[in-house]
């Protein structure tokens, strides 16, 4: 929850722009970081990445 609170920060969105805009960009920028996370990941134990 406050890695999310400082993101929204850092992006200066308030409760009304995101409800303006709605819940489904939020969802897939969620589902974006998912996909990036997952790969990162897999990178490392595989050793692609450090």
């Amino acid at each position: 929850m406050l890695a999310l609170t400082c993101f929204l920060i850092g992006l200066g969105l308030s409760r009304q722009a995101l409800r303006e805009l709605g819940i489904r960009p939020l969802f897939q920028a969620l589902a974006l970081w998912g996909k990036i996370a997952s790969a990162s990941l897999g990178a490392i134990e595989i050793g692609l990445i450090g």
